[in-house]
């Protein structure tokens, strides 16, 4: 009480619910003996905030500087939006449009047949957003992700334009919303109505 409400966590353990609420700005480096030794109830007398190295003893606490930091941060996001737009327009002129809509840039030739209908394949792949959003990847994992292709088992511009692939092929898809997540998305990742691009490659099967 009679704070200005400022909020931070000394962790004991992991607090996943705390994920996408709060930033992570430091670690304790030394004294967690004294935190481990508080107990609920105990009164805190004072704090001092010590700043320590010159970027620290240059902040400024006012709301002036704040905003100055968010407008930053707005301007920051808004040109890097107009440039996976404009990265995004450029891809779209390079691509090859089926009569489906989706549309695709080979980046890497393959060699041999094309998986059959239901043809369990491995692929990998990595998908993002028009604003350059990057929202799966199975090569972040470093896990291929496996699937009978042409079964409905994933999107119809992934069944697709992986039934026209061969083994070690890779490609850009350009994947409209009609062949993706139609106007329900996939909330909170992917909003309604969106076009997918993804770098998908044709592992195995």
């Amino acid at each position: 009480p009679n704070t200005n409400g400022s909020q931070f966590y000394i962790t004991l353990a992991p607090t996943p619910f705390l994920d996408g609420n709060y930033n992570v700005f430091g670690y304790t480096t030394e004294g967690m003996d004294v935190v481990k030794a508080i107990k609920v109830g105990d009164k805190i007398d004072s704090v001092r905030i010590t700043r320590i190295g010159a970027k620290a003893k240059a902040f400024k606490a006012t709301d002036e500087s704040f905003q100055t930091i968010i407008q930053k941060g707005k301007s920051a996001e808004t040109a890097k939006q107009k440039k996976a737009e404009a990265d995004f327009h450029k891809l779209e002129k390079k691509a090859i449009t089926t009569k489906s809509g989706l549309k695709y840039i080979v980046t890497q030739v393959g060699s041999g047949p094309k998986p059959a209908k239901g043809v369990s394949i491995k692929v990998h792949y990595t998908g993002t957003l028009v604003d350059g959003t990057k929202f799966d990847s199975s090569r972040d994992r470093n896990q291929p992700f496996d699937f009978a292709v042409g079964t409905g088992q994933v999107i119809a511009g992934w069944d697709e334009a992986l039934l026209d692939m061969q083994k070690g092929e890779r490609r850009t898809l350009i994947i409209p919303p009609n062949l993706a997540y139609g106007p329900e998305g996939r909330p909170p990742v992917i909003p309604a109505n969106a076009t997918l691009i993804f770098d998908v490659e044709l592992l195995d099967f």
